[in-house]
């Protein structure tokens, strides 16, 4: 999906005259952001999220206090990529911070 439309047009040649042993593999969260000549040539395998105590436990040994290991199994409803992004980047505080400004322009009076 973060291909331009000249590299995806480039990529479709290639899907539509494959040499008889290629095989490509694909990955994107955003299957709308490609052509759509190239998701017609392509067979959708969709991954399942990872349970919450997948979750729960990698984030275990974690510095995190009960609270914020509860809140960030919530936030990131089974993408356990997410989470060990958050965790590598030091980014939870920010995770945070933003929800709660989320919530509050929410809740917020719209006069």
């Amino acid at each position: 999906h973060l291909m331009t439309v000249e590299a995806q047009n480039a990529l479709l040649k290639m899907l539509e005259e494959p040499n008889a042993s290629s095989i490509f593999i694909l990955v994107t969260a955003y299957p709308d952001a490609l052509l759509p000549t190239i998701v017609s040539r392509c067979q959708e395998v969709r991954f399942a999220s990872h349970s919450r105590g997948v979750i729960e436990d990698l984030l275990a040994g974690s510095e995190l206090t009960k609270k914020q290991r509860e809140f960030l199994v919530e936030f990131a409803n089974g993408r356990l990529g997410l989470v060990k992004n958050v965790m590598a980047k030091e980014s939870f505080g920010e995770i945070e911070e933003s929800v709660k400004e989320l919530a509050h322009l929410v809740m917020a009076d719209i006069n």
